[in-house]
């Protein structure tokens, strides 16, 4: 049951677009999420796919049925799109029980009162509110709340679910659990779900793929590791993580080329380098953080000097001065690193991505 939106602009007011010719293919039975900064467009697609907003322009299908075309002059209001849709705010009715809550969609779509009480009660099963139907909504806790919301959106059994920043209320601990929790959801239901956030770190653990978006545009789409670990462009490297983007050259080919910094000539890496992206004699040579090796006696290697030193836990994060540059580098080991300490970095030759332009 899969969303494809073909060529879908769309402007507030004339000669402003908020999404730009925007072409995309959402699969069935997984989750979609569209990942990018306030005012991308990434919501004004979600509220396009469901009715919620016209499009100026494209066409909009789900499940190999046309909900929206300019061409055709089709427009299905949100109740005939068969989507579900859950918001930030829950939309909770705060008079109402939970069961009250979870029953309204049924009550729309005219399901008799003794099926519909059934299925709400299978749904709250789903959701983890069984017992707790009787309950006003007001005595709930925000992932309480939360999980109304979706039980509401699931109980008339949608084809599409549309999930525009639902954790964004919640406290950070609560958000964590509530991702693993949505996501062993949509594995049981075998659900498509379409799921908006500007969160990079809950992007990644909970898509199947993420749709990148940059001023109305999908930037980049695909598999979260992919994503982060062969960005296609300097945007896409620098929106997701830390990256350390080096001006680069090749010197040689094959197994043995060398990768050099553009302006200081100071060798890099050796081995074989992807260069596809390239479309001139240098681009970027992307280092995440985490690649570099720290004083591990590896050939070649930069000399440096530690700039200053973060501690978080789990993790040190560094900034090295190098002959290259200010090179940022996370250490995972309990080692003590202070500033002004003298070190070492290398990488190897499959750790760093090669990303056109300069």
């Amino acid at each position: 049951m899969s969303v494809l939106v073909k060529g879908i602009t769309k402007a507030f007011k004339p000669g402003t677009n908020i999404i730009s010719d925007l072409t995309g293919e959402f699969r069935g039975g997984e989750i979609s999420v569209l990942l990018g900064p306030s005012g991308c467009g990434k919501t004004t697609t979600l509220r396009c796919i469901a009715g919620l907003e016209t499009p100026t322009d494209g066409e909009i299908t789900i499940d190999g049925r046309v909900v929206y075309s300019s061409r055709q002059a089709v427009s299905l209001p949100p109740e005939k799109r068969d989507i579900g849709m859950v918001f930030q705010s829950y939309a909770i009715w705060p008079h109402m029980t939970v069961h009250e809550n979870v029953m309204l969609p049924l009550r729309a779509h005219g399901v008799p009162r003794d099926r519909a009480r059934a299925r709400v009660d299978d749904t709250l099963k789903l959701v983890g509110l069984d017992g707790l139907g009787e309950r006003n909504a007001t005595q709930l806790s925000g992932g309480q709340q939360q999980r109304v919301a979706i039980a509401r959106c699931l109980v008339h059994h949608p084809k599409v679910i549309l999930l525009d920043e639902p954790l964004s209320n919640l406290d950070a601990s609560l958000r964590i659990s509530m991702r693993g929790e949505l996501r062993d959801l949509q594995r049981r239901i075998d659900a498509t779900m379409i799921f908006v956030t500007h969160d990079q770190e809950e992007a990644m653990s909970i898509a199947d793929e993420i749709f990148l978006f940059h001023a109305g545009q999908i930037e980049q789409h695909d598999r979260p590791q992919n994503l982060y670990m062969k960005p296609r462009t300097r945007y896409v490297a620098e929106f997701l993580g830390k990256a350390n983007l080096i001006p680069s050259k090749i010197r040689n080919q094959g197994d043995a080329a060398e990768l050099v910094s553009a302006r200081t000539g100071e060798t890099i890496a050796k081995g074989r380098f992807d260069t596809s992206n390239w479309t001139a004699d240098e681009g970027i040579g992307m280092v995440r953080p985490e690649a570099w090796r720290l004083d591990a006696g590896s050939s070649p290697s930069l000399s440096g000097r530690v700039g200053t030193v973060t501690f978080l836990g789990d993790r040190i994060e560094l900034q090295v001065e190098t002959p290259i540059g200010a090179q940022r580098v996370v250490v995972l080991s309990p080692r003590r690193i202070a500033v002004g300490d003298a070190v070492t970095l290398s990488v190897s030759a499959e750790h760093v991505h090669m990303i056109g332009g300069t």
